[in-house]
């Protein structure tokens, strides 16, 4: 097991230092029916990369009722940017919260991997 880390490692060296999101796993109790949540999106990428937000449910279907105020981040290397989600929370919600690598380069070029990265989000509902 070992030995097939240290070779996909090997291989592709940029998926393990692409990008980078915190807080990594969390578990919140909601106080109102609208709950925000900080998240940190770093691009890691020695060149500029655009992100996408996605957020899913536990299975892996597309979630509803989340808002923010910007789905799409452009970072330069090495930048970062915190961005603010609001949730509706009326029962416990399990919540898979996602940056995708979307474009790369000065000339937003599509990259040859779209790398996800997501965090884990178990809200408790107030009630």
């Amino acid at each position: 097991m070992t030995k097939l880390l240290a070779i996909l490692l090997l291989v592709c060296p940029g998926l393990a230092l692409g990008h980078a999101m915190s807080p990594p796993s969390q578990v919140v109790q909601a106080l109102l029916v609208i709950h925000t949540e900080d998240y940190t999106l770093r691009n890691d990428y020695k060149h500029p990369a655009v992100y996408e937000i996605l957020i899913m449910n536990k299975d892996g279907s597309p979630a509803d009722e989340w808002r923010t105020e910007q789905k799409v981040f452009k970072l330069l290397p090495g930048s970062e940017r915190t961005f603010t989600l609001r949730f509706k929370v009326t029962e416990t919600r399990k919540l898979l919260v996602c940056t995708r690598l979307t474009e790369i380069g000065k000339n937003n070029e599509k990259p040859s991997i779209r790398s996800t990265l997501c965090s884990r989000l178990i809200i408790n509902s107030a009630s």
